[in-house]
């Protein structure tokens, strides 16, 4: 039997990590998810907070400037912007029956 409130209080329960477990299981399918989301969330948060912190620590590039890294994105940006205009001609092309090129 699924376990289908979103709430349940017991005050002075202690459950080890196998009875955790089990309840978790028992929950109905939207609550499983939920809690699979809660705890991806803290995995998600301790690893970026890691990145952040190696990140954090390393000397920055001297041979890197603003500027270059202004231009890298501009460049990526007007790449983007290409390939979604050519998407978008080739899918205008193929929904015109008899458009020959």
């Amino acid at each position: 039997m699924a376990l289908r409130s979103s709430e349940v209080t017991i005050p002075n329960v202690r459950l080890g990590l196998e009875e955790l477990l089990a309840v978790i299981q028992s929950l109905d399918e939207p609550s499983r998810v939920r809690v699979a989301q809660a705890l991806a969330e803290v995995e998600m948060d301790a690893r970026f907070k890691d990145l952040i912190q190696q990140m954090a620590a390393r000397a920055p590039a001297e041979d890197l400037t603003d500027a270059d890294i202004d231009r890298e994105v501009q460049a990526e940006r007007g790449a983007a912007a290409d390939m979604n205009r050519r998407i978008v001609v080739d899918t205008d092309l193929r929904a015109s029956p008899g458009t020959r090129l």
